[in-house]
């Protein structure tokens, strides 16, 4: 494993996420962090990315809140270390149905509640019917992974 090709992987990474509208920071650390082989400080990840701390701080709390990364403690360093979530594709995909849900509860709501003109009814009951067809899919896909991870152990 050498720094070049772990440079080449993690400047993939970052382009990757960029084209799907995330930050190449974010992107860069899941790259780095998939390669390495022990936890990083955030000092650790800025120095190997040649950005700020700051940086890293803000798209490792990102990753952190999206289930992607776990913090992990270090005996005797006050220092937060973080590495992949070993679990981190589950869990990308349940904060990606939480969203969904969440987002389909309000225009149920908004078709209960409110009294929207029949122009906007027809759109709050086209969104119902994509929510329904998304959180489907979203559901079963959650339960193949559940399996497969599971004959994966």
């Amino acid at each position: 494993m050498s720094a070049r090709d772990r440079d080449w992987f993690v400047a993939r990474m970052g382009q990757s996420t960029e084209q799907d509208g995330f930050p190449k920071i974010a992107g860069q650390l899941f790259g780095l962090l998939l390669w390495s082989e022990e936890p990083c400080s955030i000092q650790q990840m800025a120095d190997a990315l040649g950005v700020s701390k700051a940086s890293v701080s803000t798209d490792a709390r990102r990753l952190l809140e999206h289930g992607v990364l776990e913090r992990v403690p270090r005996d005797g360093d006050r220092r937060d270390y973080y590495q992949i979530a070993p679990d981190f594709f589950r869990r990308l995909l349940q904060h990606r149905l939480e969203r969904w849900e969440n987002a389909h509860d309000s225009v149920i709501e908004a078709r209960e509640k409110l009294k929207p003109s029949a122009k906007v009814t027809k759109r709050l009951e086209y969104m119902h019917a994509v929510n329904e067809f998304v959180l489907e899919r979203l559901r079963q896909n959650l339960a193949d992974w559940d399996s497969t991870a599971t004959e994966l152990e």
